[in-house]
């Protein structure tokens, strides 16, 4: 019997999706072509003029969470878990993460654009700044967990307060990164958006379903 891959959505989710996707090329043309954005420098000197012992710790903690080795020692565990325990749309999709940080990588390449620290200093850099990756890696994992998590909370007092941790989690993984002068606010803010549409191709994916098309009652 044949069968096929359906998912559930909306016409407004798909349409939401592609026009993300649609501001997200954009934005990604547009660093192209300019090193920075309207704002980008006022931002920056407005959160990095921010320094105390408290806000420094916070911020490094973040920035560590982002970082690469934040990434492998938060996603490969969780890759070698649920696969061991059944969960293989799960492992899969942790997998994925591995490929889209490659992607963002090459396309870190393509766009070329300087880091702050190499413009306002002169001090070199190791890869170009658009998109941040620490900001791509926070969305991805904290909005996949939060999503993995979401059907086993019952109260949805704890649902708005994970929301709300979530959220604020990605938020202080972006400020951090322009806190040290490592990005520009629109490096975060295109790493958001970056990693919002792998977000969203993952969670689809984790929610297709096999249906034999006969199964009218199904759909």
């Amino acid at each position: 019997m044949c069968k096929r891959l359906y998912y559930k959505g909306s016409e407004t989710q798909f349409i939401l999706f592609f026009s993300l996707v649609s501001l997200t090329v954009a934005f990604m043309v547009l660093a192209i072509i300019f090193d920075t954005f309207p704002g980008d420098r006022w931002l920056m000197e407005r959160i990095s003029s921010h320094n105390n012992l408290g806000i420094n710790l916070t911020y490094t903690f973040f920035n560590h969470i982002g970082s690469r080795t934040g990434f492998m020692f938060s996603v490969v565990p969780l890759i070698v878990g649920f696969w061991i325990f059944g969960k293989r749309r799960e492992s899969l999709a942790f997998t994925a993460m591995v490929f889209v940080h490659l992607s963002a990588f090459l396309l870190k390449m393509l766009i070329d654009r300087p880091r702050p620290l190499s413009m306002l200093h002169e001090i070199s850099s190791e890869s170009a700044s658009f998109p941040s990756s620490h900001a791509i890696h926070g969305v991805l994992f904290f909005g996949f967990m939060g999503y993995i998590l979401w059907p086993w909370v019952r109260s949805s007092t704890l649902k708005l307060m994970m929301a709300l941790l979530i959220f604020i989690a990605i938020i202080l993984i972006g400020i951090a990164r322009v806190h040290v002068g490592a990005h520009w606010p629109s490096d975060v803010l295109g790493g958001y958006a970056y990693g919002s549409i792998f977000l969203w191709i993952l969670i689809w994916i984790n929610r297709l379903q096999i249906l034999n098309p006969n199964d009218k009652g199904s759909l």
